[in-house]
């Protein structure tokens, strides 16, 4: 019986988080001048994106709302969230890895440019997706994910073209 209450409890719990987002994601974005209507088409593209996966919508909402704040652009946020997680979760990524992937990737989008420790980050958090995306630039090989990062800390591919890259290759 004790177990069964802890169940239902941890249950519940998870109701009430993804209540409190499910209300609380149109109001931020609304401060971050979204309209209604907006936010709920995003938010429910986040719901149905991570459905059946081990993603809690608090996670993707709230990496959404910081990636559209600084790019202004909701519909890019939440192809490149979704990305971002189906990176994480194909590379088999642990939460805390993920999350650490993710905050290297998101400091390195707010710059728009590429760091050697950040990349290794994402070197070891999404090795699968690096591949594919170095591979569609033409990289091959055990050299692919430097060649890409030389690429990118050269300006010959940038930020932007690796992040609509990884979007369109999650996508497919």
């Amino acid at each position: 019986p004790i177990m069964e209450i802890l169940v239902q409890l941890i249950s519940l719990d998870g109701a009430i988080s993804r209540y409190d987002t499910l209300n609380n994601f149109p109001r931020v974005l609304q401060l971050l001048g979204f309209d209604a209507d907006t936010s709920e088409k995003a938010i429910q593209r986040l719901s149905d994106g991570i459905d059946g996966l081990p993603t809690t919508l608090d996670d993707v909402a709230s990496t959404t709302q910081r990636i559209a704040g600084m790019t202004g652009d909701l519909d890019g946020a939440v192809d490149t969230t979704l990305a971002l997680n189906n990176a994480f979760l194909a590379s088999g990524s642990s939460s805390a890895d993920a999350q650490r992937g993710l905050e290297q990737y998101v400091q390195m989008l707010s710059k728009g440019e590429v760091d050697l420790q950040s990349f290794r980050s994402l070197q070891e958090t999404m090795p699968i997706a690096l591949n594919q995306v170095a591979e569609s630039f033409g990289m091959t090989g055990a050299s692919a994910q430097n060649d890409l990062y030389d690429a990118l800390k050269e300006g010959d591919v940038t930020f932007a073209e690796f992040n609509d890259k990884l979007i369109e290759l999650s996508n497919n």
